[in-house]
């Protein structure tokens, strides 16, 4: 493109477009590689976690009675709320599993 502006080819103004759209892409290409990259990085720790988890799990499998080291080993937290609504006596509970993070019930 250089080439083509040094020896008239193109016009200065054409060169100076060109070259201004070339970087903006550029740009917009390194941020979406950044994107993806961070992506990548977080499903890998997940995939990691995931399968931490299913290793921990096999340990015990099957699993013939919930007892407490089952529960101590595989369950990080369980978080549990006042309750929402009176008449119906709802309460909000978050169970945090080791490696996976938690569910909602």
């Amino acid at each position: 493109m250089y080439e083509d502006k040094v020896f008239g080819r193109i016009s200065a103004e054409r060169y100076s477009s060109m070259a201004t759209s070339l970087e903006t892409e550029e740009t917009r290409l390194k941020n979406r590689m950044t994107e993806l990259h961070e992506s990548l990085a977080q499903q890998t720790r997940q995939s990691k976690s995931a399968k931490e988890f299913a290793d921990l799990i096999e340990q015990y499998a099957p699993v013939k009675e919930l007892d407490e080291t089952l529960l101590n080993t595989l369950i990080e937290k369980i978080v549990v709320y006042e309750t929402e609504n009176d008449s119906e006596r709802t309460m909000p509970i978050e169970i945090y599993y080791r490696f996976i993070g938690k569910t909602t019930a």
